[in-house]
């Protein structure tokens, strides 16, 4: 038992090596080249409101139906009239910390964001955001001690975080699962609604 706990600490730390090199180097993230979209609204009064949402994938489909199923309802000409949508994929592979890392903040760190650089954190969409006259709101419906979440979302920069227990607060119903916490639909009718206020 000895030496496989000393294993299992060499590959720990090994691994955590890796994530803070890995974290010094940005990585390609559909949502940052995204952001360089808002530059063509620089005429208007009033910028766009930006939405983003992240979800966990199973990865890009290798049957074309099913590929087209996922997003065809984005092609919609009634919602292609009033937003602008921008499509990609972006190679990659890791659980979900990892997912969030990079495309909030073009890193390899994952949960371990809360143990970035103040350089590596720059790169973070909330506080690329801010620099650009944003106010910056986070919604996740599980508990937020869930993957430390409720630690790292800060120092990303989100002005506003909300957690099951302010959406279950605010009326918002929960959904059964492995993972039960508010529904997905209740928390987008009630980004919408906070879109229109």
């Amino acid at each position: 038992p000895t030496l496989g706990l000393i294993y299992s600490q060499f590959i720990y730390e090994r691994y955590e090596r890796g994530l803070r090199l890995g974290g010094q180097r940005a990585m390609p993230s559909a949502t940052a080249l995204a952001l360089n979209h808002l530059q063509d609204y620089k005429t208007q009064t009033l910028p766009p409101n930006v939405v983003l949402v992240l979800v966990e994938s199973w990865g890009l489909a290798h049957d074309p139906a099913l590929r087209h199923a996922m997003v065809d309802a984005y092609s919609d000409p009634s919602l292609m009239a009033r937003y602008k949508v921008l499509r990609g994929t972006m190679p990659f592979e890791g659980p979900t910390t990892s997912g969030e890392g990079r495309e909030l903040c073009q890193s390899h760190l994952g949960s371990y964001v809360a143990k970035g650089t103040t350089a590596q954190l720059a790169r973070c969409v909330p506080l690329r955001l801010h620099r650009m006259g944003y106010g910056t709101l986070a919604v996740h419906g599980f508990d937020g001690k869930m993957y430390d979440r409720k630690e790292w979302y800060p120092r990303m920069g989100f002005d506003d975080i909300w957690f099951h227990d302010r959406l279950e607060a605010a009326g918002l119903p929960d959904c059964a699962g492995p993972f039960p916490g508010s529904c997905d639909k209740a928390v987008g009718g009630w980004i919408g609604e906070r879109l229109r206020q």
